[in-house]
């Protein structure tokens, strides 16, 4: 009888106390997807994570005019969506943001330009400062920052331009 009550104290113990679960701000203590802290279904990573589906899911930004890309905005997914004529989007220094991807993707006929920093490489292209470009619908690339000044494809559809 002593060894039942060992085995069933034995058991509740592992499946009782070791079946807690930890909530997802203790998991994922960031800001939640409208900026503010404190409970939420999902929570910022790089993106954010999603509690209900469980996955991390990226930010999408739509650049309707040309701007500089912060280094905190790496890893978004940017599109050109609303945009009513060329947009050039500059990329920070690959240095900066060193192993990190972003992407980028047409959704209007609008030309996309992507420009690196002045000394930073886009690999295939023949200077330092030389941007590419697109300008159908459903042209896409990612460009990964892989050495200090240089950022690599590693991905894209459709034709992206030297300039």
């Amino acid at each position: 009888m002593k060894k039942v009550f060992v085995f069933f104290v034995a058991v509740l113990l592992l499946f009782g106390f070791a079946s807690f679960s930890y909530s997802a701000e203790a998991l994922f203590p960031y800001k939640n997807h409208t900026g503010s802290v404190g409970k939420a279904d999902r929570y910022w990573l790089n993106g954010y994570f999603d509690t209900v589906n469980g996955t991390i899911k990226q930010t999408v930004t739509d650049a309707t005019s040309s701007q500089t890309i912060a280094p905190s905005s790496i890893g978004w997914i940017f599109t050109n969506k609303g945009a009513s004529a060329s947009i050039t989007l500059t990329l920070p220094s690959a240095a900066a943001v060193l192993g990190k991807e972003i992407v980028f993707v047409l959704e209007e006929t609008q030309s996309l330009l992507l420009e690196p920093a002045a000394t930073d490489h886009i690999l295939g292209t023949s200077a330092a400062g030389d941007y590419i470009w697109a300008d159908s619908i459903g042209e896409t690339i990612t460009l990964v920052a892989t050495r200090a000044s240089y950022w690599a494809k590693k991905s894209s559809v459709g034709t992206w331009t030297e300039q």
